[in-house]
């Protein structure tokens, strides 16, 4: 027979490890590491390009309350084999449009066990 107590606590134990290692990248984390590849004023086609290489996707946002011309790149990362967090990042063109004018990065957003 099972003993639902052990059973408990094990589970909770796992479901907080996978929780703490999504945490483990927190949005000032991410926001130190988008510092270090995109600045206001860059290129944006240089902006793009170091973001896709640091594994982004880039293309045009199409999310509600985001500026048409902006450009959302993201990117999945997995944590603990049990948790996915998606990372994004908003670059906003200045007016003539070839470089950086805005820099959005989004609090992860993490789902698993």
């Amino acid at each position: 027979m099972i003993r639902p107590l052990p059973l408990l606590a094990s589970l909770l134990s796992l479901s907080s490890l996978a929780l703490a290692g999504c945490a483990a990248e927190t949005h000032a984390d991410l926001s130190e590491e988008v510092a270090g590849l995109v600045k206001p004023g860059m290129p944006l086609d240089e902006a793009r390009a170091a973001l896709e290489k640091a594994g982004y996707r880039c293309g045009p946002s199409q999310l509600a309350g985001d500026d048409p011309a902006a450009t959302l790149c993201s990117r999945e990362r997995s944590h603990h084999v049990v948790s996915t967090c998606v990372q994004q990042i908003l670059l906003t063109p200045a007016s003539e449009g070839a470089r950086v004018q805005g820099l959005d990065v989004r609090e992860p957003q993490c789902t698993g066990v």
